[in-house]
């Protein structure tokens, strides 16, 4: 036997589902509430501030939530309630609810189109205006007709037999020439019906028309609604100025083929808006996103609409799609189309093209891109699959790879919703059953791939939605049975709740969710016990064990950081003794707190032939090197047992001021173990309101190869 010792230089391959003989080492069992970090290793997450407290959980279960950006007007979130036909405007920056309003000014009502759930609506964002779609709403035809009478006489076989005024040698007018402003004439050409058209005398000339007595075009009550940005404090919501048509009849400039049918989707691309319904795309004119018809019924242009179906031998349903580089990417549940412009890049009627590039199945969940590769979701019974497709061009096979693939099975059914931050590489994925936010992150320098990794954030209450802009993420979620919108920031800043040393050199945002300040603070003599009241913040009725109640105190206090986990009694949530001589409420800040957990796999002799399972290796110790680090608890269990014991160290007094903020920039924790590699389970949690960074780990132990001769 020999005393042995090795390094895992870091933890950031995140969460491996694999066997722990073929985990390379760096991976972990499971991750929650960490984010990794190539400068900061695997940090604990950030917290998030309560925005708004929107209503009840029963009243906005299953609602469809969409977030708003306007440029320099900030940030807003939509809610459609759950068949309550009504939509909600909150602002961002202070959670206040913004007035919807009609062209009038008076304030919305119910609106039937708006009719529907979380999996029934899509909408697509242009400046200050959002268009929403219902994907359950059958498009129809107008019943107004267009103005105007064609009268059987009024036929001609060609232009040059249309009426035109007559004026004899003098330049007069001959009486009775002049044709009747207004007087409509088909004419009739030579090909058949395809290349008759209709024109009016408009005093002046003959200009093309529409045949009088059709449909002027589609019902825009069975069409997307425009929610318009007015200012900070309202938004306007009316139906959609469609374009009538306004030439031709309805074999010389038919209806757009989503007519009659549902909208699977919406979306613009190369200044069109674009329509998915069952098979077809159907695009509007460019630069005239409203508009559907031809401008003309006797010549097609580049500026017509685009209207392709998608050739198939199996039945396909086009439900979402991905620009790239190489085409518009347009997806089925089990066939892959890429639209192409043709070898000059213009997409016009004539030079479009649509054609199969992949059979892969895939869940109608929404498709995003991350850095040049298209992410997808493949729900099967039991879980969710997660691809990254790289597309190859039209001639070319996409590249697929099954990201999800190491932690097979850990996904859970009942995904429904994909997130992508391109500024920090990573995807996030979660339902509305669920607390969980499932994420892969990778990291690159170059073509040097330093993370690649999964892992998941729990927060107390299932999520609704989740969005992120510029570091800040936005995300609601179900607790105490409200629907609550809350924000983040991906990495320390000091434009929301803080605790700084007191030298100032540590920023730290506190590791709680739900923050907002208490209204008041009370001090009953007969108790002891100083009650904290709340405004427009509903808390839970009774403690919960895993999101425990806490009360800190921020910068610009005597003692920043220091914290409390609140009591509950019959008269509310209290911190034992006066605390009311010393802090006001707008200096302390409660929030839930949350549980940093990692759970480290089997550790074995690493050989260069790879882990040496077949060895004796009793573990002496772990050294455990944290970053910027609070509160810590080490874990461990027999394995395969819940049975955790505490056996490490917390925070000492001795290693801060009592003053100050309890976080050491870097702590090396040395965890006693003394068993079989094979014999125990270890986890770092932390359940403090700080910080958390775990960096490597070197364990210390005795080998022994028991004879086995390796080579």
């Amino acid at each position: 036997m020999a005393a042995v010792t090795q390094q895992i230089a870091s933890f950031l391959a995140g969460v491996s589902k694999e066997p722990d003989i073929e985990k390379n080492p760096g991976y972990v069992d499971d991750a929650i509430n960490v984010f990794p970090d190539f400068q900061f290793g695997l940090m604990k997450r950030p917290g998030t501030a309560q925005l708004a407290e929107i209503g009840t959980e029963t009243a906005y279960a299953a609602s469809y939530i969409f977030l708003i950006r306007i440029a320099n007007a900030g940030n807003y979130v939509g809610i459609i309630r759950n068949t309550s036909q009504t939509l909600e405007v909150y602002n961002l920056s202070n959670g206040t609810q913004c007035n919807v309003v009609d062209f009038g000014g008076s304030a919305i009502g119910t609106i039937p189109y708006l009719n529907g759930s979380r999996s029934t609506f899509e909408t697509t964002a242009r400046q200050k205006t959002v268009l929403i779609l219902n994907k359950t709403v059958t498009v129809a035809a107008n019943t107004a007709v267009t103005p105007g009478t064609h009268l059987p006489a009024n036929t001609v076989n060609s232009a040059g037999s249309l009426p035109y005024p007559q004026y004899d040698a003098s330049g007069t007018l001959v009486p009775g020439t002049m044709p009747t402003t207004g007087v409509i004439y088909k004419v009739l050409n030579i090909s058949g019906a395809e290349d008759d058209y209709f024109v009016k005398w408009s005093g002046v000339a003959w200009e093309e028309t529409v045949k009088p007595g059709i449909s002027t075009g589609l019902d825009p009550s069975t069409l997307p609604y425009l929610l318009e940005y007015v200012n900070a404090t309202t938004f306007r919501l009316t139906v959609t100025p469609w374009n009538e048509r306004i030439t031709g009849d309805n074999t010389t400039n038919p209806f757009p083929s989503f007519t009659t049918k549902k909208i699977n989707n919406i979306f613009r691309y190369k200044e069109r808006l674009v329509f998915l319904s069952e098979d077809e795309i159907i695009m509007s004119r460019p630069l005239d996103n409203y508009n559907f018809f031809r401008a003309s019924a006797l010549t097609a242009t580049d500026g017509d609409p685009i209207d392709l179906q998608a050739a198939s031998n199996s039945t396909v349903d086009l439900f979402d799609s991905i620009p790239t580089t190489q085409g518009l990417i347009v997806f089925s549940s089990n066939e892959q189309f890429i639209m192409t412009a043709g070898t000059n890049g213009i997409l016009t009627p004539s030079t479009a093209a649509l054609r199969s590039v992949s059979k892969y199945s895939v869940s109608n969940i929404n498709i995003v891109e991350m850095n040049g590769s298209v992410m997808f979701c493949n729900s099967v019974p039991g879980y969710t699959r997660v691809f990254s497709m790289y597309p190859q061009g039209e001639n070319n096979s996409p590249i697929l790879t099954d990201i999800s693939k190491i932690v097979t099975t850990w996904i859970p059914a009942g995904i429904d919703r994909m997130t992508v931050d391109n500024n920090n590489s990573f995807i996030a994925l979660f339902g509305p059953n669920s607390p969980y936010v499932y994420y892969f992150r990778t990291y690159s320098e170059g073509q040097d791939l330093k993370i690649k990794s999964w892992f998941r954030w729990e927060f107390p209450g299932n999520v609704q939605s989740f969005e992120i802009i510029n570091d800040v993420f936005f995300v609601s979620f179900m607790h105490a049975g409200k629907l609550k919108i809350t924000s983040g920031s991906i990495n320390p800043t000091d434009n929301s709740f803080t605790v700084k040393a007191p030298t100032g050199d540590i920023i730290v945002n506190p590791c709680l969710d739900l923050m907002d300040n208490p209204s008041s603070l009370t001090y009953n003599d007969t108790t002891d016990r100083t009650y904290l009241a709340f405004s427009n913040y509903t808390v839970p009725t009774t403690p919960d064990p895993e999101f425990e109640f806490t009360a800190l105190t921020t910068s610009g206090t005597s003692s920043p950081g220091l914290f409390w986990k609140l009591l509950k009694d019959p008269i509310g949530w209290y911190i034992t003794g006066d605390i009311t001589s010393t802090y006001t409420a707008n200096q302390l800040v409660v929030g839930f707190t949350y549980n940093y957990i990692v759970n480290l796999p089997t550790t074995f002799m690493m050989t260069q032939a790879g882990p040496d399972y077949t060895a004796s290796l009793t573990i002496s110790r772990y050294k455990i090197a944290m970053g910027l680090t609070g509160n810590l608890s080490f874990r461990v269990a027999p394995r395969n047992t819940l049975n955790y014991n505490d056996v490490g160290e917390v925070a000492q007094a001795n290693f801060y001021q009592s003053d100050s903020v309890p976080i050491e920039k870097e702590r090396i924790f040395s965890i006693p173990i003394h068993k079989k590699n094979n014999d125990f389970d270890f986890k770092i949690t932390s359940d403090s309101p700080f910080a958390s960074s775990l960096l490597s780990l070197k364990w210390e132990g005795v080998y022994s190869p028991r004879f086995y001769n390796r080579s």
